[in-house]
């Protein structure tokens, strides 16, 4: 009974809103990425992995050369 009132309590509160994304800029140096307008450093991370180097998408030759995308996936892991 008590979950119950609990969910009908949550639910009159109406939707929950998070506040507005901060936009992302580059820094005054030239070198690093801020947020807007907090001034936090925006560090992104992470690998585009979606084609090789003539410009093929990985879905079109992963299963005939899985060697090339093991080796690709051996070098982002020395990576970091």
């Amino acid at each position: 009974m008590l979950m119950l009132f609990m969910g009908m309590h949550t639910s009159l509160l109406g939707p929950v809103r998070a506040g507005e994304p901060e936009w992302v800029r580059v820094a005054d140096d030239r070198r690093s990425f801020l947020l807007e307008p907090s001034g936090r450093p925006f560090v992104p991370w992470g690998f585009n992995y979606d084609h090789d180097r003539r410009g093929r998408l990985i879905e079109d030759y992963w299963h005939q050369e899985w060697a090339t995308v093991e080796a690709d996936f051996e070098e982002m892991k020395q990576l970091g």
